[in-house]
């Protein structure tokens, strides 16, 4: 997260993930939406390769690793990983990026441990402003990462303009209609390289929507480059009815 912004309890949404695989193990970001489940794991080409007895999601974290944390944090196993089934990995930017995992139990909400909304069907973002969220690099191409939850603004903009930034830079990629993009023209702002699965949100009228997904990026706060997301309100449908419909 470049050009970051500390916040706490105010948003208390981000979930760190950690998966253990043959390659190693990872710490990667994810959005609470239910009682049992967390929305949009780390990019889905690592949870394919997972099971879900090897994952597993800490609510309520804030300072990675701390022990003097002020507020508890809980961390839970994973029951089910949930891919989309468009999901397609792709060189410039991954398709239908978006997982629901289900957890190993019921979360029990406290004023640092809540649910995010989703938005309606279709719900445009256009010209507004969101936050994205996470614990990665600080500048693009850093190991470094910070301990503290960090947070950025960004607003949304047009797809079409964000294939022109990228084309202007000399980068072809398409921005299909499951993605979204956000940034500034001149850069400054941005997620970046740990903060993939991480929430794009937004406050409405006092209440908290998630509208996107950090999912890809060519580099961190560039000029011309602003930050693809997964757009939420694309697949909410499939979201809602994972959620909704799921068995033991």
């Amino acid at each position: 997260m470049t050009n970051v912004k500390g916040f706490r309890v105010e948003r208390p949404f981000d979930v760190s993930s950690a998966c253990q695989s043959i390659r190693g193990s990872g710490l990667e970001n994810g959005t609470s939406c239910d009682l049992e489940y967390i929305d949009d794991y780390q990019n889905n080409k690592r949870t394919t390769q997972a099971s879900a007895r090897q994952v597993q999601v800490t609510l309520g974290d804030y300072v990675i690793n701390s022990a003097v944390e002020p507020l508890p944090a809980y961390t839970f196993g994973v029951r089910k990983i949930n891919v989309h089934p468009y999901f397609k990995f792709t060189p410039q930017a991954d398709r239908y990026d978006v997982a629901v995992l289900r957890l190993d139990r019921p979360v029990q909400y406290m004023p640092h441990i809540a649910p995010i909304c989703l938005p309606e069907k279709g719900e445009d973002f256009l010209g507004q402003f969101g936050w994205a969220a996470g614990w990665g690099a600080l500048q693009a191409g850093s190991r470094l990462r910070p301990k503290t939850l960090q947070a950025v603004d960004v607003p949304i903009i047009d797809n079409r303009q964000c294939e022109r930034w990228h084309k202007s830079n000399g980068i072809n990629v398409v921005i299909y209609d499951e993605m979204m993009c956000a940034g500034y023209r001149g850069g400054a702002k941005d997620s970046c390289q740990g903060d993939s699965g991480g929430p794009l949100m937004m406050e409405r009228t006092g209440r908290w929507f998630l509208i996107g997904i950090v999912s890809a990026g060519y580099s961190c706060a560039q000029q011309g480059q602003p930050g693809i997301y997964h757009r939420v309100a694309y697949t909410v449908d499939w979201i809602s009815y994972i959620m909704n419909t799921a068995t033991n």
